[in-house]
């Protein structure tokens, strides 16, 4: 059975997703042997860069989900796309 969804499942799946990323800030891009591989530093980047992504795309889904429950009057209308903007994944400098 399919589980209604809540304003608390918006803040543990960003909250998982940033422990995630902060560790693996910590614990594998400051290691040592991460350091010394270019090729294996930049695949962790990237890992890391989608995980930031899907953070920035569920903040965006729960932002709709706040502004629709704030809005009771139907005057007005808050319209969604489900299309999010395109991510560019940044580069090591």
């Amino acid at each position: 059975m399919k589980e209604t969804l809540n304003q608390g499942h918006y803040s543990e799946v960003l909250d998982r997703l940033y422990i995630m990323i902060s560790n693996i800030e910590d614990y594998l891009l400051e290691h040592p042997l991460v350091q010394s591989s270019t090729d294996l530093e930049d695949l962790i980047f990237s890992a890391q860069a989608k995980l930031a992504q899907a953070y920035q795309s569920v903040n965006m889904l729960d932002d709709h989900l706040t502004i629709n429950s704030l809005i009771s009057d139907d005057q007005y209308t808050v319209t969604y796309s489900s299309d999010l903007p395109e991510y560019t994944e940044p580069t090591l400098g």
